[in-house]
């Protein structure tokens, strides 16, 4: 009989259009190619996603589909749950004594040998594992309420906290949550629940695992056990290194990321607003990714940032570019875009925080720079030093090829429980 792994998810990861469904996608195929492992996925669907067979990856066994909470089971968990008990807003937004039973049923029909939980929103879920004899794992990817902590400095108009349910509002809710003092005062209220719950999963599950070290220490450090494990980043280093041969454009600096997450959006609209106005070249600021048109709209006063819409081949775009530029605004864990952007050879300028988890050099693998006037300064000496450029080039792929292949992660997985073939 085959090994079996249950991965019970906040959403399906495919189309691969964000870094956490990229992690998902690529581990899920690793435990069913490198450990034999049939795959079986239970999951939300996010508001814009439709389930389709047809769609389904081929290293996935069976995809089950669960039903978000209903309007009513979401205001009593808020008022009973989060008010007046322990969870975090985002757990009671997901968490129903009905799916609760749908995932005690289904693992029970399966018998998986592992069942991994997906981000602390679903650690409650832990109950459907109270007669489940196998391997508990939850998968934080990073500290969410270090996330949050530092997101409280750098709240603006522009910040949308309400996330898939502000995307599915019809305006209601957005609107409500425009005022920026009731944007942090949720955000502090939601750090310090979250906080709690991230200490409290210890108890729940036999291993956290997470994309940076950094956390992983910090999270063995606050809860006195060796339960946390780092699974990093990977990349697709044959996709991504691959020589792809489109004209640059002069000027253009690229910035990668989904615009219907607030990181993103706030970390564009730093740019904009504090860098680009001090940088002395003529630039282009170039915001690949999916974006609603209400945030092309927000930007109208910036002429310099355009937009790309959701692409089918990111390389194509990203290598218009002279630079990819990537600050981040606010964060943990490590950056997908900025892995990617090692992958394919990019010369990177960036901030401490896009480099939190990645054992890079300033001035070898990329340039790092964290004031807007020394990231400016690091954009206008670059576009205007080509031999600099092609250094950075060369060493940030063999970097990532070094340290991102999916093959040598994989490899990891065995510290959560997963056992190749005898």
């Amino acid at each position: 009989m085959n090994k079996k792994v249950l991965y019970i998810s906040t959403r399906l990861f495919w189309p691969k259009n964000s870094g956490k469904k990229i992690t998902a996608f690529f581990n899920a195929k690793g435990m069913h190619e490198m450990y034999n492992y049939d795959v079986y996925l239970y999951a939300f669907l996010e508001v814009d996603q439709v389930f389709d067979a047809k769609d389904q990856p081929d290293f996935i066994k069976e995809v089950k589909i669960l039903k978000q909470p209903n309007f009513l089971t979401k205001l009593s968990n808020i008022l009973f749950k989060t008010i007046f008990g322990s969870y975090s807003i985002q757990s009671s937004l997901y968490y129903s004594k009905k799916n609760m039973q749908l995932i005690k049923v289904y693992i029970e029909e399966i018998k998986p040998d592992i069942v991994i939980v997906d981000m602390i929103r679903l650690s409650r879920y832990f109950k459907s594992l109270d007669t489940f004899s196998g391997i508990k794992v939850i998968n934080l990817d990073d500290l969410l309420s270090l996330r949050y902590e530092r997101q409280l400095t750098e709240v603006t108009s522009k910040t949308d906290i309400g996330g898939q349910y502000t995307k599915d509002s019809k305006g209601f809710i957005k609107k409500a949550l425009k005022p920026n003092w009731l944007k942090r005062l949720i955000l502090s209220y939601e750090s310090k629940k979250v906080k709690k719950e991230e200490l409290k999963t210890v108890n729940w599950y036999d291993y956290a695992y997470f994309v940076s070290q950094r956390e992983t220490l910090m999270y063995n450090m606050l809860t006195h056990t060796k339960k946390a494990e780092c699974i990093t980043m990977g990349v697709d280093t044959a996709y991504f290194g691959e020589e792809i041969k489109v004209d640059k454009v002069k000027n253009r600096v690229s910035f990668v990321g989904n615009y219907y997450y607030s990181a993103n959006v706030d970390s564009l609209l730093m740019i904009a607003t504090k860098i680009l106005p001090l940088v002395k070249h003529d630039i282009e600021l170039y915001a690949i990714g999916p974006v609603s048109e209400e945030i092309k709209a927000s930007f109208e006063a910036y002429p310099n940032v355009k937009f790309s819409g959701e692409v089918d081949d990111l390389r194509l775009h990203v290598h218009t570019s002279e630079i990819a530029l990537i600050p981040i605004a606010y964060g943990t864990g490590i950056k997908t875009k900025v892995v990617e952007a090692l992958a394919m050879g990019m010369p990177i300028i960036t901030n401490r925080l896009g480099v939190e988890g990645l054992d890079v050099e300033n001035r070898v693998h990329l340039l790092i720079s964290n004031e807007p006037e020394t990231i400016a300064l690091s954009i206008d000496n670059l576009l205007d030093d080509k031999e600099l450029q092609e250094t950075l080039s060369k060493n940030a792929k063999a970097y990532a090829l070094s340290n991102h292949t999916w093959e040598d992660i994989w490899k990891d997985l065995s510290k959560i429980g997963f056992k190749k073939d005898e």
